[in-house]
Parts: structure tokens; C-alpha cells; sequence
């Protein structure tokens, strides 16, 4: 299948990179990878693109002020209605009621974080008008699990049956990222502990955000809503109640990477 669609893919976190980028790439888009707004813009200037999926927040620039920077670029041509090109935001915050505050930015549409495979692909196809039959022929439709295995699995650290299916069945590649979201999820609960000792809250709320994305995209679902409890807590004005929300996070984070070990030994299940 030809890549005559090219995509910028805008987002600071590996895991939620990796799993965008080969979901798109599997029904062939070419994929370009952008850690952060001001790395887009260059990537902006250095080729061209027909779509830009922007993730929101990020360090160094988030989303909303990299957007601004593209369509003024933009604005700056002559043919620039010619060469808009959409943006669609990515947040695990969207609601309906935003729209027109994604709209004021300069973007397009906007798609709610985790990102699932088939609505990544519906979305993409809406704006890039591929042929619908090669994106609903690549996307693998979900079944839901029985009663009795969905009460098996909600006991669980991660659906790692839906994580598989998400990737086609390819459970090796899945398994490899999640080893590499547990190494680097480590390392953000240590960055987590040292902010808490200096009460640096902002840090608390970057961290616990991008491990709550990588977490649900791997379907770690208790572990990311223990990030998404940490990352509200962080972000009041007068933060409170934060160590048994460290606490509950490395119990879920723990129970993640014993379940990896588990399964890697033979001992654990899909489901």
C-alpha cells in the first residue's frame, strides 16, 4: 500500500508514540515524530504534511501554542488556504463543550486520549479521504469478553487481551513495550517522589499525566486512573492529600510490573 498520505505525529511520551505512529503506519501512512510543540514547528517548516495529529500538553511547548506558531506560518504564504492543513488535537481531557476552544486555536478536530486504533483510523480517514475499505479492512473489530472473563480481568493490572488485539495480535511487540513502559515508568515515579520532597507540584502533575497516557494506551486501566487521581490532586491550587496518592500509584505500578514478570515467565495469562 502506497504512503501517499503524510502525517506529523506530535506527543512527548515513547509509549504513546510508538502505539500511534504503528497503528497508522499499518495501513499505510507515512509517520513523522514530534517530542513537543517547538520540535513540530520545525518539522513543519522542513516538510510538508497533510495532517498533524498534536497531542496538548507537553514541555517546553504544549500543543495549544505550537498550533498558534503553525497557522501563522501558514498565514505568512500566499496559497494558504490551499496548504491549511488540519490539526487534530489529542488530550485525555476532551469533552464536547471544547470544541470551540480547539477551534479558536487553529484546530481542526479532536480526539480523546487513550487513543484506540479504530477511531485513529476513523479519524484519519475522515481528513485524509482514504478509501474507507482499507482503514475498516485494517481495523480489527472488538469483542467484548464474557462475564466471566471480563470479572477475571477487571481484577487485573492491564487487559493485556485488548492491548494484543489492539496490535493485531502481535502480543511479542506488546509485550516488549510494555517492558519498556515499566523501565521508564520507574524512572517517573522516582522524578514523582523527588518533586513531592520539594513540593513541586507542577513537576508531580507533568509526570503523573504522561504516565497516566502511556498507562492507558497499554490498557493498564487501574494504574491509570491512580495517575489520573495523582495528576488532579497536583494541579489544585492548595495541593492536598498527595502520599496515599503516591502510595495507591505504586501499589498499581507495582502490580503492573509483577504481572509483565508473571506473563513473561509463563505463569501469567492474556486473558
Amino acid at each position: 500500500m502506497p504512503a501517499d498520505k503524510h502525517i506529523l505525529l506530535v506527543d512527548d511520551y515513547e509509549v504513546n508514540q510508538v502505539v500511534a505512529k504503528r497503528h497508522l503506519e499499518s495501513v499505510g501512512y507515512k509517520v513523522d515524530v514530534a517530542v513537543d510543540g517547538s520540535k513540530a514547528i520545525e518539522a513543519f517548516e522542513r516538510a510538508s504534511y497533510d495532517l498533524i495529529l498534536m497531542d496538548l500538553e507537553m514541555p517546553v511547548m504544549d500543543g495549544w501554542e505550537s498550533t498558534r506558531i503553525i497557522r501563522s506560518l501558514e498565514s505568512a504564504t500566499v496559497s494558504c488556504r490551499s496548504n491549511r492543513v488540519p490539526i487534530i488535537a489529542m488530550s485525555g481531557h476532551v469533552i464536547e463543550d471544547d470544541a470551540a476552544s480547539y477551534q479558536q486555536a487553529g484546530m481542526d478536530d479532536s480526539m480523546a486520549k487513550p487513543i484506540e486504533r479504530a477511531i485513529l483510523l476513523e479519524v484519519a480517514q475522515k481528513w485524509l479521504k482514504k478509501p474507507a475499505t482499507e482503514v475498516l479492512d485494517a481495523a480489527s473489530s472488538s469483542r467484548p469478553l464474557s462475564g466471566e472473563s471480563r470479572k477475571e480481568q477487571d481484577a487485573r493490572p492491564i487487559d493485556l487481551a485488548k492491548a494484543i488485539e489492539e496490535f493485531m495480535g502481535d502480543g511479542d511487540a506488546v509485550r516488549q513495550l510494555l517492558h519498556e513502559f515499566v523501565c521508564t515508568g520507574s524512572k517517573q515515579i522516582t522524578t514523582i517522589e523527588q518533586a513531592m520532597s520539594s513540593a513541586d507540584y507542577e513537576q508531580i502533575r507533568l509526570e503523573a499525566h504522561a504516565l497516566r497516557g502511556g498507562a492507558a494506551n497499554l490498557t493498564a486501566y487501574p494504574l491509570a486512573e491512580s495517575c489520573a487521581g495523582m495528576e488532579e490532586a497536583a494541579g489544585r491550587p492548595e495541593p492536598d492529600g498527595l502520599p496515599p496518592l503516591l502510595e495507591s500509584l505504586k501499589n498499581e505500578f507495582n502490580r503492573l510490573t509483577e504481572y509483565v514478570d508473571q506473563t513473561d515467565s509463563g505463569s501469567g495469562s492474556a486473558g
